[in-house]
This record gives C-alpha cells, structure tokens and sequence, in this order.
C-alpha cells in the first residue's frame, strides 16, 4: 500500500494529523533503520521542505492579522512554540539575542542563543509595554499558540497553499 493511500485512510477514518504524523514518524524510523543498519535498499521518507520567497512571504505577512505578522516576521528560525511563549527575561537587546533555556519548550533538551537580526530586533521592540512578562501577546493577554484558522486564511488570501506555520522556520533559514 502506497504511503499517501495510509495517510488519507487515516484521516477518513477521523484520526487527527497529529496522530498521522506520529504514525509517520514510527515509519520513518524503521525505514531508516532497515536502510542505514542492515542495509535493505529502500528510500526513507524524506521530510517535507518547504519555505516561501520573498515576494510570497511579503505577501502572507501582510494578510496576517498585526499579532501573527509580527510573530511571522521574527526571523530567528524559532518553532512555533519558542516564538508565541517567548518571555522579556529570555531577551537580552544590548547582546542582541534571545536565551532558549531551561523550563522553555527545548526539542533538544538544550540550552541555546538565538541571534536577532536588526528586523527582529525592531519587531520584539515594538511589543514592549504590551505585557509584563510575555512578548507577544492578542488583546492585551499572552498568546498561547498562533492562531491556525487566521493563518490558514492569510495563505488563503495570499494565494499561498500548502503552509504549515513550521514552514516559515525554512523561509527565515534560506
């Protein structure tokens, strides 16, 4: 059975893309393993890479809402979850970076500094004295996660398909 002929079956049957993509995962795991441990010919499954030019981001940051744009123009390659989470005291502007560390959601489990551009800089500045303690925030209070239907909207609008938010960790990297 073809890998994409599982994955709509899957999602017929109601299962959530995050369980897909557990499943996916697992898959992945004993493709690699078969091929670089025993050394069975087959093609692993690659990871999806996808990133927008500058002319399509440019586009999709101005279809945002002002919150997601900001969030969408960091440029510091952080997931999701660093950026919405992202607290005042993980900032340092004299250095010009950002402490990922410590209770901060870490795929890793390690520390690391983020430096910011002269954009993001610029961006994280203009969200002083929106909140005590958080960066970004809706309304006045802290973000939780970006907003997935108004993102999906911007793509919409911009033309843009096939986006995932963690697609924008590759276009800031390229």
């Amino acid at each position: 059975m073809h890998i994409d002929t599982i994955i709509q079956q899957r999602l017929k049957e109601g299962v959530t893309n995050a369980t897909v993509n557990r499943l996916l995962q697992k898959l992945r795991a004993v493709l690699n393993k078969a091929h670089k441990e025993w050394e069975v010919k087959c093609n692993p499954l690659k990871k999806r890479i996808r990133w927008l030019k500058e002319p399509e981001a440019q586009k999709l940051v101005m279809a945002l809402p002002p919150h997601l744009a900001d969030m969408a123009t960091l440029e510091t390659n952080l997931r999701k979850s660093n950026i919405t989470l992202l607290r005042w005291e993980q900032v340092d502007f004299s250095q010009g970076i950002v402490y990922i560390e410590e209770d901060d959601i870490l795929k890793s489990e390690r520390d690391f500094v983020v430096p910011l551009s002269e954009i993001a800089i610029e961006v994280v500045r203009r969200q002083k004295g929106k909140h005590p303690t958080n960066v970004f925030t809706y309304k006045g209070k802290s973000i939780r996660r970006a907003n997935t239907k108004s993102f999906k909207k911007a793509c919409t609008l911009s033309g843009i398909g096939h986006l995932r938010w963690h697609d924008l960790r590759h276009t800031w990297a390229t």
